[in-house]
């Protein structure tokens, strides 16, 4: 009788570790999937109509150009949970596991559809599209992009504006007699080039020092200071991107917030898997002519 008891509780013990393991296994799973394959994403805002429309749900593909590895915990699915614990979140702010990715299957080109963290804000997602490639030099003439003096081909969903009308987005504050859609020439930095600094780049190149050192640049009697010492060049250390969203004048892109750095872009995106439209009168509120629409 004990022998079939203490066989039983054997049995229970083992089904219940089989079980334990089961579910540890499709946890681990989910995380590695969605930190190496990619993830489904919904579209907040308007700014790339009308290639994406609000309520879209959108597949973010990070297999392409190689995932981006955790540099704390809070950057792990389901894991990040943790960081919900107050004292925890605040350690974990500190950590810095550094920059990794993974090879990737193809590099960034002219016209993709990326997602990217933005610098001031890395926990929220942007979705915009890449214009210039590191060492292109871009101009925008009549809101069109011009490539190192040939016209970027772009897809029919692109929204300009009757740039005939007087602009009011101008860039006067950097020291540039620019406007959002007559920009440029600019060049786009790329990894240990050595750029001389000067009054027409200072503005431009003072937000992407600050993401590589962590320090400002500061202009005064025509020196330049970054950490208390003096210096006349600077070596970028990263590949940076020039992006712009589909709505050209409803967009907060490159114009505006400065060059992507490509440590920041999380991954692509070619396809729309669903889309909701909350605002619609239908009982099924379904985009239906939108599942599993391919983006161009």
């Amino acid at each position: 009788m004990q022998k079939n008891n203490y066989k039983n509780s054997t049995i229970g013990i083992s089904k219940r570790r089989h079980k334990s393991m089961i579910f540890i296994y499709i946890v681990l799973s989910l995380i590695i999937f969605r930190l190496i394959i990619g993830e489904p994403c919904q579209v907040p805002s308007t700014s790339m109509e009308k290639t994406i429309s609000i309520g879209d749900w959108i597949w973010l593909d990070k297999l392409s150009y190689g995932s981006v590895l955790p540099k704390r915990w809070a950057d792990i699915p389901f894991l990040n949970g943790l960081t919900w614990i107050k004292k925890f979140h605040y350690h974990d702010y500190q950590r810095n596991w550094g920059y990794h990715r993974i090879p990737g299957t193809t590099t960034i080109q002219h016209t993709d559809i990326i997602v990217f963290n933005s610098f001031k804000n890395p926990d929220t997602y942007v979705v915009k599209r890449i214009i210039a490639i590191p060492g292109d030099t871009l101009t925008l003439k009549q809101g069109f992009a011009f490539i190192n003096g040939n016209k970027v081909n772009l897809p029919s969903t692109i929204i300009y504006r009757d740039y005939k009308k007087n602009d009011s987005t101008s860039f006067s504050e950097l020291g540039l007699e620019w406007i959002s859609h007559n920009y440029g020439h600019l060049y786009i930095p790329k990894t240990k080039d050595i750029i001389e600094l000067n009054d027409s780049n200072f503005f431009i190149l003072k937000e992407l020092i600050l993401q590589e050192t962590g320090f400002e640049l500061f202009h005064q009697n025509d020196k330049f200071t970054l950490n208390n010492e003096i210096i006349s060049h600077y070596t970028v250390k990263s590949n940076y991107y020039f992006v712009m969203g589909d709505n050209r004048d409803n967009s907060i892109d490159s114009r505006h917030i400065g060059f992507v750095n490509e440590r920041n872009i999380i991954g692509r995106v070619k396809y729309v898997l669903f889309s909701y439209d909350k605002d619609s009168d239908k009982l099924i509120k379904l985009r239906k002519n939108r599942f599993f629409k391919q983006l161009k």
